[in-house]
């Protein structure tokens, strides 16, 4: 993991230079994209990394990340706007430090809160309260439910129960999942396929929800298409 080291104040604490953030991935042939998303009544700052290729093609990687935009009251502001604008650049900061899996020399989320290290147990005994598996328990779930709440959900409990229940792949499967999700994306484009139908028969709503196993039968799929 990369650590970064913090050299600017704010919120009473230090924070890394979004310039020496842009350097680093620079450096590392990367890029990204940040747009903000309602969630029950939060605005987060939702960051997806990109990867530039040999060719110069830039494709997403699958993962994003969020960061909510605190409602705070800084230190010697009192202009809401002002407020406002610090908070903004504040989430976008940290949601692009989660995204590339960037580390600071003293995580800012230690100071903001602490979340409750589950069992394995407790992670299989967990009730979900909301979406297609509202009332069933984690451990009862299906992999690629899993995978979609360890990148979209904005609850760090359940982020860490899905880690046991669903440990990360290594990089070697990052890398492969990564080159199916591309190989699929092109499929799509080649064949015309309507990928709401084809996304509807995986129950996801984008290739990157798809499991590895989902991502190779749906090549295989439009590859028969093609011959």
């Amino acid at each position: 993991m990369k650590i970064l080291n913090k050299n600017k104040e704010g919120y009473g604490y230090q924070y890394t230079d979004l310039a020496e953030i842009h350097r680093y991935l620079e450096e590392n042939n990367l890029r990204y994209y940040q747009y903000i998303e309602r969630i029950d009544g939060d605005d987060y700052v939702m960051t997806v990394p990109q990867a530039i290729q040999d060719d110069g093609e830039i494709i997403d990687l699958p993962v994003r990340k969020g960061c909510r935009v605190v409602n705070a009251i800084l230190s010697g502001k009192s202009n809401p706007a002002q407020e406002h604008g610090s908070a903004l650049t504040y989430a976008r900061r940290y949601s692009l430090l989660m995204a590339f899996g960037l580390a600071t020399d003293d995580d800012d989320a230690e100071s903001l809160s602490v979340t409750k290290e589950p069992t394995l147990e407790e992670a299989k005994e967990y009730v979900l309260t909301f979406g297609k598996h509202n009332g069933k328990k984690l451990g009862d779930v299906d992999a690629s439910y899993l995978a979609w709440l360890r990148e979209n959900s904005k609850d760090l409990y359940i982020k860490k129960c899905v880690e046991l229940l669903k440990p990360l792949p290594s990089e070697e499967e990052q890398q492969e999942i990564l080159n199916l999700v591309k190989e699929l994306g092109d499929l799509l484009e080649q064949t015309g396929t309507d990928r709401d139908k084809f996304y509807n028969y995986y129950k996801v709503t984008s290739n990157l929800e798809m499991t590895k196993e989902q991502l190779k039968d749906g090549i295989n799929k439009l590859k028969a298409r093609l011959q």
